[in-house]
């Protein structure tokens, strides 16, 4: 699916900049879009009959048919979620970060929170591990600036609004009691309002 340079621009402009058909544009484009998911829709579902049709599931040697766990996992399907390779690849990360990730020292507290959340939904029938839990919990409270208030995106980093966002969410997720009970909450209220600015809007850090 292709959209023109125009079409894009739809997503981004307010009924201020284009007061008499920001509108009827948007709706525009939100209908092909619809429609567009609608045929994918259509499109997957008749493969999936055609399967149940006429399988041709091999035996795995043992006499054994394929699962539809692993009739899932091949991709054939692309409006199922492979959640199985998913956290695979997930555990694979929350184990040991690639060099890629480890690299972004600014930004640790969103790499802890986007594990943890990815895996939070991907093992909702039987939770995060314990381990894993309080390691995080571990992790993400070394960032909070006590002084100041708030949490830094890495050791010794000053605190700012978008990691604190996240530290937040990930100790949230961790559903540890001591943990959640040792934000200190105070010093984070007195940072927010130092950040608050006349009009009602946010700076992110001090400086």
């Amino acid at each position: 699916m292709r959209f023109t340079a125009a079409e894009c621009a739809l997503f981004f402009t307010s009924d201020e900049d284009c007061p008499s058909h920001s509108h009827d544009a948007q709706a525009e484009v939100e209908e092909l879009i619809y429609g567009e998911y609608l045929a994918a829709l259509r499109k997957a579902r008749s493969a999936t009959a055609s399967r149940v049709a006429s399988p041709t599931d091999e035996s795995d040697g043992a006499g054994t048919r394929r699962s539809d766990a692993t009739d899932a996992e091949d991709g054939s399907d692309p409006l199922l979620l492979r959640r199985a390779r998913h956290q695979r690849y997930v555990q694979r990360n929350a184990d040991a970060l690639p060099a890629y990730m480890s690299a972004l020292s600014a930004s640790r507290p969103w790499l802890v929170y986007w594990l943890l959340h990815a895996l939070d939904l991907l093992s909702a029938d039987h939770g995060l591990p314990e381990a894993l839990r309080l390691r995080a919990a571990t992790t993400v409270l070394r960032f909070q600036q006590r002084a100041t208030g708030g949490f830094g995106g890495g050791l010794g980093q000053i605190a700012h609004l978008a990691p604190t966002y996240a530290a937040v969410h990930a100790l949230a997720i961790t559903r540890e009691p001591d943990a959640w009970k040792a934000i200190d909450r105070r010093a984070m209220y007195r940072f927010f309002m130092r950040m608050k600015q006349n009009d009602g809007s946010f700076r992110v850090s001090e400086s």
